[in-house]
């Protein structure tokens, strides 16, 4: 069954040639670009949201991702994608 989000753990941390502030981070075989300041490191636990989840906007836990992830669908409502 899937599961809108989940506790994992880092398994590699690379830098992005060129790039000051971003690192290419790999959870649970992903690969998924953050941010150098986060200081991520391998071991560390991180939430991981699946793939074209879509969080609702009423909960007001994911409100930090309003303003680069807030959508507005005619079939899925208002949330967070």
């Amino acid at each position: 069954m899937r599961k809108l989000a989940t506790v994992q753990k880092v398994v590699a941390v690379e830098a992005i040639p060129n790039s000051d502030n971003l690192n290419v981070t790999t959870v649970l075989g992903w690969a998924v670009v953050t941010r150098k300041d986060e200081n991520l490191q391998v071991g560390d636990r991180v939430v991981f949201f699946e793939i074209d989840s879509f969080l609702p906007a009423d909960d007001s836990r994911f409100e930090f991702l309003r303003q680069s992830c807030f959508k507005e669908t005619a079939w899925q409502g208002s949330g967070y994608r």
